[in-house]
């Protein structure tokens, strides 16, 4: 993933805060996009 790809997406998931949406979901597709699934599942 490119770093401009994951600024946007990391912008969207600001953009559901400030907008008062859960963030959990965000988080975890965020995470997903990413592959750290298992760095998470790893603590």
């Amino acid at each position: 993933m490119t770093t401009e790809k994951l600024i946007k997406e990391i912008e969207g998931g600001i953009k559901k805060i400030e907008n008062g949406d859960s963030v959990a979901l965000t988080t975890e597709e965020l995470a997903s996009k990413l592959g750290v699934d298992n760095y998470y599942k790893g603590m």
